[in-house]
């Protein structure tokens, strides 16, 4: 503590607070409604058929989802950090991958209905609306946040200045 000046921030609840907990939650369940009815309900419920014929099903549409959830917690990751490296890049792109390669290799070697759906899920074109819509609600929804709070006045900046001061 040879600096107390640096801890007032975590002592008046400014960085960790219910309030902030609250707020992140209220965050994360609209990204999971958006990710629920933009990939999985317009997959399933608006009638989407696959080039065979056949409806999307359980599979194609859940998995797509849980894609759309992949897609989102990164574009949140890459929009709330404002220090981006070549390693920050690598891991973003090596996430992202992460899930096309686990993906198409369950559809190549899984003995279940996921069998051979890698192939039908990339061509077909919903999905990638529906993940286009998914992710591009996060970056319209980080804009208006950081549009309104550069338009409001916050009690945090004065005092971050100060700490950043002394």
């Amino acid at each position: 503590m040879t600096n107390p000046a640096l801890y007032k921030i975590g002592m008046q609840e400014l960085c960790f607070s219910l309030k902030l907990y609250t707020g992140w939650i209220v965050y994360s369940l609209w990204h999971a409604l958006v990710v629920f009815y933009s990939v999985y309900f317009a997959l399933t419920e608006v009638g989407v058929v696959m080039p065979d014929g056949k409806e999307t099903g359980l599979w194609l549409a859940g998995t797509s989802a849980y894609g759309g959830c992949v897609f989102v917690v990164n574009a949140t990751l890459l929009l709330k950090f404002h220090i981006h490296d070549a390693f920050g890049i690598l891991l973003f792109i090596g996430s992202l991958a992460s899930f096309f390669l686990v993906f198409l290799l369950l559809s190549l070697f899984a003995r279940d209905d996921i069998r051979d759906l890698f192939a039908v899920t990339v061509q077909l074109p919903t999905v990638w609306l529906a993940l286009g819509f998914a992710v591009g609600q996060v970056f319209v929804f980080e804009l208006l946040y950081s549009s309104c709070r550069r338009l409001g006045t916050s009690e945090q900046r004065p005092l971050l200045r100060h700490v950043d001061d002394e």
